[in-house]
């Protein structure tokens, strides 16, 4: 899910774009915040604040300002908005989904038509997983409450803010979470005594992204990801895995 931190006068968003370390996050956010939305509130959805339904689940930046927007109403005027995005360079973040999707693609409704089409019955290599997504990836989504998403969708579009403007704005990446995550809260204010501690849920992955990309393959991504090669200055020579 993605978070929202109301904290005296401020309002930090942190939009949860899948496979950037969120589970982390969450963890290191429940330690230093008594409430947070979109988290603190669970399991009880029924009884939890329109807020954290609106916001429960894979949600861009922009339907969390939506949210926000209807939450506070005119309240919002008197918040210092911030805006935390966590991003990962695209060939690393391809390669997680290819390893990710297999664990989990015949029990989540969420990746039905990865299973019914791609996976079902068979073992499927990375340039048929990526040239699958070439085809296919515009039909994926993950079901929310407000808005669906596409799961697949370009780090630009998952965190760049199009209902209001934010008065400050971090970019994190997934590799430097652990250490820059503490430096942005402190430049923001809060004095915490710890650290993100990083699970790395893909610890199965046992080679680099050069033993697992071709040109081909590498290409392709690059093909997916043109908007965040020019937004976050993304290269192939810059790719790193957190841990």
């Amino acid at each position: 899910m993605s978070y929202v931190i109301e904290n005296n006068n401020k309002l930090i968003v942190i939009p949860h774009i899948p496979k950037t370390a969120g589970c982390a996050v969450g963890k290191y956010l429940e330690k230093n915040f008594d409430f947070i939305y979109g988290q603190s509130e669970q399991p009880s959805w029924e009884n939890c604040s329109e807020l954290s339904k609106r916001i429960n689940g894979h949600t861009r930046v922009q339907e969390c300002q939506n949210a926000i927007v209807d939450f506070y109403g005119d309240s919002l005027k008197e918040k210092e908005t911030i805006l935390i995005s966590i991003i990962r360079n695209p060939w690393s973040w391809w390669k997680s989904w290819f390893h990710f999707i297999p664990k989990i693609v015949d029990t989540d409704s969420d990746f039905s038509i990865e299973f019914e089409e791609l996976y079902k019955g068979k073992e499927v290599d990375f340039e048929t997983f990526l040239l699958w997504m070439k085809e296919n990836k515009h039909r994926c989504i993950f079901k929310n409450r407000d808005t669906d998403t596409l799961k697949y969708e370009q780090m630009s579009n998952w965190s760049n803010p199009s209902v209001f403007d934010f008065d400050k704005t971090y970019v994190c990446e997934t590799h430097e979470v652990g250490k820059r995550l503490p430096e942005i809260f402190s430049d923001l204010g809060f004095d915490f005594d710890n650290k993100v501690e990083l699970d790395n849920q893909s610890k199965s992955i046992n080679y680099t992204n050069d033993q697992i990309y071709n040109d081909k393959t590498r290409k392709i991504v690059e093909d997916f990801h043109k908007e965040d090669i020019i937004e976050y200055g993304f290269n192939w020579n810059t790719h790193k895995d957190y841990s």
